[in-house]
Parts: structure tokens; C-alpha cells; sequence
């Protein structure tokens, strides 16, 4: 039985009303599927995805999500302890390309390790 969980901020005002949110909510959790379906064959090869401008690859422009959301920045980290897989995390920023240095992507794996094994303890 496979599980989803998609954590997505979403900006929200409280003078707006509920419906708007339940809507705004719905059409973010779309987005999200769409995009997991765009990533989630790419990352089946490779550990981490990192991309400094999601708009200029090829695989990822065509996606509604990067259309939407229009990020540059984008890293998808795989979340697995012991080659089981858990999970992903996935990070992007839409102001600047190439914000995910080999650095970051380093600290961001080790991170990604260390959640892989609190959501196995979880279980």
C-alpha cells in the first residue's frame, strides 16, 4: 500500500475566506501530484536531482507545475536508510538559479539520511 504525503506551503491570509482556501489547497496538492509524477521516474536513476533552472530542462518545462510555480532552483533528494526508500524531499527556490551548491546538496543528503531513519522509527 503506497502512501503520499505532500507538505506544501501555500500563502494565507486570514482575511481570506474558507472556500477560497479549501480551492487554493486543492489546486496546490494538483500541482504537486503533477510535479511528483515528473520527478519520481527521474529520480528512480539517480539518488538527487538537482536542477539550476527547472524552466530551461527539457524534462521539466512542459511539467504544469514548474509552469505554475515557475521555479529555478530545484534539488529532490531520495529519503532511504539501508536501500529501503521512504520517501523524497524536494526543495526549490524561485528567485535564483543555482542556489543548490554542491555544498548544500551535501548537507541536504546527510539531513535527508537522518529523516529517512525517523520516519522508518515511526512506522
Amino acid at each position: 500500500h503506497d502512501k503520499n504525503l505532500f507538505v506544501s506551503p501555500s500563502p494565507c491570509a486570514e482575511t481570506r475566506a474558507e472556500d477560497n482556501e479549501r480551492e487554493s489547497d486543492r489546486e496546490s496538492d494538483e500541482l504537486a501530484a503533477a510535479l511528483l509524477g515528473v520527478i519520481e521516474p527521474m529520480t528512480r536513476e539517480l539518488d538527487t536531482l538537482v536542477r539550476d533552472d527547472a524552466a530551461q530542462d527539457a524534462e521539466l518545462a512542459r511539467a504544469p507545475y514548474i509552469q505554475s510555480r515557475r521555479p529555478r532552483s530545484l534539488l529532490c533528494v531520495q529519503l532511504a536508510h539501508r536501500g529501503r526508500r521512504v520517501g523524497m524531499l524536494y526543495l526549490e527556490n524561485t528567485v535564483a538559479a543555482g542556489v543548490f551548491t554542491p555544498a548544500r546538496v551535501q548537507f541536504i543528503e546527510l539531513l535527508g539520511a537522518q529523516i529517512a531513519v525517523a520516519l522508518l522509527a515511526v512506522e
